[in-house]
């Protein structure tokens, strides 16, 4: 007679038992999915920071290099007239070029 009643409460605590961890993967699947979709989101949030810092940074990239010509030709323009400018340029130029890591 005891040894049914242990074999029962056994069989009830089991049950129990496995009742529990399966609820428990559902909620750790159910998380997991919330975190697959959060996860996706930030990704799309920062995605979407990261294009219009992209686009911005474009924008700099023309402004240098509309910088870089203007610079040059005036560059060149104190050169023709001014000589002792020229040398000047001229050697700040290849000191430079000879500064540079190959």
């Amino acid at each position: 007679m005891v040894k049914r009643w242990l074999i029962a409460l056994g069989a009830f605590l089991l049950g129990v038992a496995l009742y529990l961890l399966s609820r428990d993967n559902r909620r750790g699947a159910d998380l997991e999915h919330q975190a697959d979709v959060l996860r996706a989101s930030r990704i799309k949030k920062h995605q979407n920071t990261a294009e219009k810092l992209n686009a911005k940074a474009q924008g700099h990239r023309e402004a240098a290099a509309t910088a870089a010509t203007a610079t040059r030709a005036r560059l060149e323009r104190v050169s023709a007239s001014d000589t002792d400018m020229d040398d000047l340029l001229s050697g700040w130029q290849s000191e430079r070029v000879r500064q540079r890591p190959g």
